[in-house]
């Protein structure tokens, strides 16, 4: 389908299922450069402990000079102690590197994990594709986004060298822990002005990605209205489903119509069957329905010889304020008293009712 087509943001479910594959925004540079700018952080931080343990390293190594061990054993044994003295000296560079990179991770995708891209599929086998992916766009913009990142890297590092360079001059008539010490300092501001170069361009790639991501998301109007289907169901039968328990209901009501002392009626447009009960303080709406529902009403009234009143304001009202099963408020007392009355008359079993509230 055309990309022109995919006018629609992605919805929270299409991200969802992107997310479940492993597809989602992120910058493999950001986390690395910000690894290596806290690196360059720390070491300034930490520059004298960095600096004592150097020097015992070198004294420990040279102190000795020619009388020092040089069979197979005192040799690993002398390479062992410096692996162990410069992972000591280490550590905390490579746990904050470790650190930071977990941590720039976390802050792009959350917490992860989906075997989908590492699972084989014959399509990644196809040179074809392999070569389409290195042509394409993408392909074009990663090529040019490493181009810049050395450029960029490059022209600060020379520009860092060139403001320094009279000193580097001089270095040769100084004190040799000095120098030491100058270039070191000079070292690590540039790697600090490198590795902060690297972070601003990966913020930059990071920006891209996600709209990338965005991008390759989106959805036409047909996936939107589908996806709205499957999670909310077919409105079609949903509403099918709506009619059917209103049906369902009102049966329940036309059930009920038989045991009513009275349908009012309007005539034709509405219709409320009251059914009165000496126990209950006021009589209760048993079924009511407007247009064919109150036609059916009348029908069954008619079949069972339940009374018929004919009072369209009364009826009207009836059905607009009042819900079956409940009693009628006291608003309506009177009119309905008067119905009753008048319905009692000729209704041996109504007149029974109304003698035994009277008695």
């Amino acid at each position: 389908m055309a990309d022109a087509d995919r006018t629609e943001p992605a919805t929270p479910r299409r991200k969802e299922k992107a997310r479940e594959k492993g597809q989602v925004a992120r910058s493999q540079d950001l986390s690395s450069s910000i690894a290596l700018l806290g690196m360059f952080g720390l070491l300034i931080l930490a520059a004298g402990f960095t600096t004592a343990g150097i020097l015992a390293i070198t004294q420990g190594l040279w102190g000795a000079g020619f009388y020092r061990d040089f069979s197979t054993g005192g040799v690993i044994s002398l390479f062992s102690d410096l692996i162990l003295r410069g992972l000591v000296i280490m550590s905390p560079y490579l746990a904050a590197a470790f650190l930071l990179s977990l941590i720039a991770s976390l802050g792009q995708v959350g917490f992860l994990f989906s075997s989908d891209p590492i699972t084989p599929k014959l399509e990644r086998l196809n040179p074809v594709e392999g070569i389409k992916r290195i042509f394409s766009i993408r392909g074009a913009f990663e090529l040019a986004k490493n181009l810049l990142k050395v450029v960029l890297v490059g022209v600060v590092g020379f520009l860092m060298l060139r403001a320094n360079l009279q000193h580097f001059a001089l270095l040769s008539f100084t004190d040799p822990t000095q120098a030491m010490v100058f270039a070191g300092t000079v070292a690590i501001k540039m790697g600090l002005a490198m590795s902060l170069t690297l972070v601003l361009l990966s913020i930059v790639d990071y920006l891209y990605q996600r709209y990338e991501y965005e991008k390759s998301l989106r959805m036409t109007k047909y996936e939107v209205k589908q996806e709205r289907r499957e999670l909310e169901g077919d409105p079609l039968i949903k509403r099918r489903i709506r009619e059917l328990g209103r049906e369902l209901v009102f049966r329940r009501q036309l059930g009920r119509v038989r045991e009513a002392d009275v349908v009012i009626t309007n005539p034709e447009h509405y219709a409320v069957a009251l059914l009165y009960e000496p126990e209950r303080d006021a009589p209760v709406v048993v079924a009511k329905g407007m247009d064919f529902r109150a036609l059916k009403i009348i029908e069954v009234a008619r079949e069972f010889h339940v009374p018929l009143h004919r009072n369209p304001e009364l009826a009207r009202a009836l059905y607009h304020q009042v819900e079956v099963d409940q009693a009628i408020p006291p608003e309506f007392f009177a009119a309905v008293a008067e119905v009753l009355a008048l319905v009692a008359r000729t209704d041996p079993k109504l007149m029974k009712k109304l003698s035994t509230l009277a008695v």
